[in-house]
């Protein structure tokens, strides 16, 4: 049976979307009609009213983007796909991340930035360092991390074990890495860096209907729900050197 508020919460989240999608059309048109307007007639207001159409375009794109992300859009995408959806789960108000099994004892996640689709987080050791001296490897990025205080290191991401393409395909499982080369700052070639990451998820309901419910056919098995968290789509790793202050892209790995 289903839950007459959730149906609720998804026609609600269907109307706001498509709301949003009429009036940025029509202010998108507005736009350009002021602009056409006023190059035409030479006349300054006409800009000053396109200005403010697209000012009101910015001030409108965060709630929209909002909207997006919400597990009641995620859920209506899902049914559009004819996928079935368990209407009860959107009742949980619990904020869960996309915080990898091997990386949750060595995350400062930054709460405010991160939902269940996004992670903002820094890389710090057990004993409480941040910094780390980081290698990669030339073959299917295996990225580690040795802590400048207790020694210890750190497997930060491995592409044949994490993300979609690793933890749940398998795709590249039990072939070598390869040698490992040290980051360096581009700036002064020091090796001591600071890392952030930002880890980017479709999110546990996505997960849900595409590994648990059937066997996924690379890997021959479903999954547990909680594993979604280990199936990321991209992760990107920032350093910062702590010699200069360069931060620096280190890597942005599509997993899927």
């Amino acid at each position: 049976m289903k839950n007459k508020i959730d149906d609720k919460k998804i026609k609600q989240t269907l109307i706001i979307y498509k709301i949003f999608n009429a009036v940025f059309f029509i202010f998108m048109i507005g736009f350009a009609s002021f602009a056409i307007v006023g190059i035409v007639t030479e006349n300054y207001i006409w800009f000053i009213i396109s200005g403010a159409l697209v000012a009101a375009i910015f001030i409108c794109a965060p709630f929209y983007n909002k909207i997006i992300q919400s597990k009641e859009f995620e859920a209506i995408e899902l049914l559009k796909k004819g996928h079935k959806v368990d209407l009860s789960r959107l009742n949980d108000e619990k904020i869960e991340m996309p915080i990898p099994a091997h990386l949750k004892d060595y995350l400062t996640v930054d709460a405010k930035k991160s939902n269940e689709k996004r992670l903002y987080a820094s890389l710090k050791c057990g004993c409480g360092e941040n910094k780390f001296k980081i290698e990669k490897s030339t073959n299917h990025c295996v990225v580690k991390a040795v802590c400048q205080k207790c020694q210890k290191e750190i497997l930060v991401f491995d592409a044949r074990e994490h993300g979609w393409d690793g933890y749940v395909c398998g795709l590249f499982r039990g072939e070598p890495s390869g040698p490992f080369e040290e980051a360096k700052c581009k700036q002064c070639q020091q090796n001591v860096f600071k890392a952030d990451i930002v880890i980017f998820s479709k999110g546990k309901l996505d997960f849900i209907h595409n590994a648990c419910q059937e066997p996924v056919e690379e890997a021959g098995r479903t999954f547990a729900e909680d594993e979604w968290v280990n199936a990321f789509a991209d992760i990107s790793i920032y350093l910062k050197c702590v010699h200069c202050n360069k931060k620096q892209l280190y890597i942005d790995y599509e997993t899927m």
